[in-house]
């Protein structure tokens, strides 16, 4: 049956779906209100596709369990989607999957993982990942979900890679690498007129800034980072807002304007955070 929207029903979670029987889609949920939203619900099972570290506490004061799978803007690896149909299969449901707003990867996951265990078909999530706003600008998210094929019981019994709470992503220093690398690329896109430059077809304008504004996001939650004060986290988080801002700018209708304002403000952040605390 297709995918039903359902809205915003708590001031914490957004862009909800009723995906299929049991399965539910939509943002990262915000807050005590989000999770007495999500138990309302019924749902036991909370699957996390986005790079942030997982609200592990409050899921367990409301009686679920996270699984934590984070996925790139870029797609989904292979052992990436076994993982996801496993937890969808295996897990207790009902099963919420979500990634940060929504829209995006975890769209993208339900769907991958629904139609591996054989109960979406290809035009059913392209209609959802519609519905749910994936936008085109991420061609690799919606390669995964034509191509995503029925797995069978064996290869899904065989999956040995577990499914654990959280996944650790990076460190400050590694965060700070990606970060740079992603600036990187981001540079030669805007040089490009905000496009995949010529020699570098391979880049997604929309994608590598939803990675920036992922790494950043992940960096504001590391132990080390929290350890250096509540301001180095806080220009962290401004990073991370300007950043996905710049990617709503490359996934919406193009406006090179915007977009430049919005790269502008996130180079502001680089230059304020490496002029307070770059040793």
């Amino acid at each position: 049956s297709p995918a039903v929207a359902l809205g915003d029903i708590s001031p914490g979670i957004h862009n909800l779906f009723a995906v299929a029987p049991g399965v539910f889609s939509g943002s990262g949920p915000e807050g005590a209100a989000a999770f007495e939203s999500l138990r309302a619900m019924g749902v036991k099972t909370v699957i996390s596709v986005d790079g942030a570290r997982p609200e592990l506490d409050l899921a367990h004061e409301h009686g679920m369990r996270y699984v934590h799978i984070p996925i790139g803007y870029d797609g989904m690896t292979a052992e990436q989607e076994v993982a996801v149909a496993k937890a969808l299969r295996d897990m207790p449901g009902p099963v919420y999957v979500h990634c940060h707003h929504g829209k995006h990867r975890g769209p993208t996951a339900a769907a991958v993982g629904l139609r591996g265990l054989g109960r979406m078909t290809g035009p059913e999530a392209a209609a959802f990942m519609h519905a749910a706003g994936t936008s085109e600008s991420y061609p690799g998210l919606w390669a995964c979900a034509a191509e995503a094929g029925a797995l069978s019981e064996a290869e899904l019994d065989a999956y040995n890679g577990g499914l654990p709470e959280v996944q650790v992503v990076s460190g400050l220093v590694d965060s700070m690498v990606a970060i740079d690398k992603s600036w990187s690329r981001i540079k030669l896109v805007r040089a490009a007129g905000w496009s995949a430059p010529a020699d570098h077809p391979d880049l997604v304008p929309a994608a590598e800034a939803g990675m920036l504004a992922d790494h950043f996001r992940v960096l504001a939650e590391d132990p080390e980072t929290v350890a250096e004060g509540s301001e180095f986290a806080a220009t962290m988080w401004v990073a991370a807002d300007r950043a996905a801002a710049l990617e709503a700018s490359l996934a919406g209708p193009p406006d090179a304007a915007v977009s430049e304002r919005v790269y502008l403000a996130v180079a502001a952040s680089c230059t304020d955070c490496h002029k307070g605390w770059r040793n």
